[in-house]
């Protein structure tokens, strides 16, 4: 799992979680406690291919708070075309993922961690 930050009057906040993408569709389990590293801006080339995951696909899990439920499936529904063979990652921006969870999930991914 990478984590995307921007750096706003010396701060680094994070703005997007990436995550590896698995050759397989279905629903994932992500653990918001994983550990995790800094992608930098220039970690972005034209050889990656990455999805953006909307709301629709993401889901609380309610038996644990740390974890999310990723729905590759509906992720797939989302893209007006069809879905690339190889992804290398999912890329989730965290305000979307607060909103479905309705919590702070940029603690998990302070920059002094």
């Amino acid at each position: 799992m990478k984590v995307y930050y921007e750096e706003l009057d010396g701060n680094l906040l994070p703005q997007w979680l990436l995550l590896p993408a698995p050759n397989t569709f279905g629903s994932l389990t992500v653990n918001l406690s994983a550990p995790f590293e800094r992608m930098e801006a220039e970690d972005f080339h034209d050889e990656l291919t990455i999805v953006t995951i909307t709301q629709a696909a993401l889901a609380i899990r309610p038996a644990d708070q740390n974890q999310f439920i990723l729905h590759t499936d509906q992720a797939s529904k989302d893209l007006e075309v069809s879905m690339p063979a190889d992804i290398d990652y999912y890329l989730i921006r965290l305000e979307d993922l607060e909103e479905v969870l309705q919590m702070n999930v940029r603690s998990f991914f302070n920059s002094d961690r």
